[in-house]
């Protein structure tokens, strides 16, 4: 069964997708909006925001009811379905979902977002929001005052231990490797911060929670465990893009990202990346619901030229 009364289909409806589903709307186009899981998408998973504008702090999930709810307003079609494969490489894209409905549109929208990716210990997953976090832009002044550990050694760790080190006690910066892989005014940075101690080769073992909360991090350093105090933990080990769909386009960098020009087009006609599917220095709240803007306008005036 097909269907193709669509002008154009967004795959994800996190922030950048319903940013995308808003003004498409607005402009009067008939748009779908396909999620297979939780709209909001990583934001949900963040406890508290402070550095969204319009809001002093909101929660993750506050923030993306509030944004879905404005989408529902709109009349904006939703779609509850996991995409099961794509075929972008025409100029009527289908997109087939895990029902073997198959969805026509001349115009794709991707926002399917990143992953971080994860320690793999045992209560890593039951511990995020309760002192493992993914992202210190967002959760760092939680941990204002307090003790926390960072886990990596490429530029965003570093970064945001740098970053975390001026709101917290101490910060522990711990990688499994003897060198890091930051840039080297990064590293030279770092070691200029009184209360950022480095700690290299070694691995975290466990995540040792104490009242449901967060209290030390494990770390075995040259067969020599020890217990390091930290209300937090920031994981920064890298991030996996949902793009797997998109591989044989020829449209993703090394990493997986899906690079785009300034209007968020691919090389594929029709094809739009918005969000944190997309390749950029910073991903933030608000710079994807910027991208989820620009792909839509421009999306919106190359159909009615």
């Amino acid at each position: 069964m097909k269907e193709n009364n669509y002008d154009v289909v967004v795959i994800g409806a996190g922030v950048a997708g319903m940013t995308s589903a808003i003004y498409l709307k607005r402009a009067g186009l008939n748009c779908l909006l396909i999620e297979g899981e939780t709209p909001g998408g990583q934001v949900t998973k963040t406890i508290t925001i402070t550095n969204y504008p319009g809001f002093k702090s909101i929660t993750g999930a506050e923030l993306a009811t509030k944004v879905l709810s404005q989408v529902k307003e709109l009349g904006v079609d939703i779609l509850y379905q996991k995409v099961e494969n794509v075929k972008l490489d025409q100029d009527m894209k289908i997109i087939t979902l895990d029902d073997q409905k198959e969805i026509v549109t001349k115009n794709v929208i991707i926002a399917t977002g990143r992953n971080p990716k994860k320690l793999g210990l045992p209560n890593e997953e039951k511990l995020a929001g309760r002192g493992v976090s993914y992202c210190a832009t967002c959760d760092g002044a939680l941990f204002k005052g307090e003790e926390v550990v960072v886990i990596g050694g490429g530029d965003t760790a570093l970064e945001e231990a740098i970053y975390l080190s001026s709101l917290c006690k101490k910060v522990t910066l711990i990688h499994r490797r003897d060198e890091f892989r930051a840039k080297s005014y990064l590293q030279e940075e770092l070691r200029y911060i009184d209360n950022i101690e480095i700690i290299t080769n070694a691995n975290v073992t466990e995540l040792i929670e104490t009242d449901g909360k967060l209290s030390h991090v494990r770390i075995n350093k040259e067969n020599r465990v020890e217990n390091i105090k930290a209300s937090g933990c920031f994981i920064f080990i890298g991030y996996i893009p949902q793009t797997d769909y998109f591989s044989y386009l020829g449209i993703r960098n090394e990493q997986g990202f899906i690079p785009t020009n300034a209007n968020m087009e691919t090389t594929v006609k029709g094809v739009y990346a918005v969000g944190d599917v997309r390749e950029k220095e910073v991903c933030q709240i608000v710079t994807a619901t910027s991208d989820g803007a620009i792909a839509a306008i421009h999306l919106s005036k190359a159909l009615n030229d």
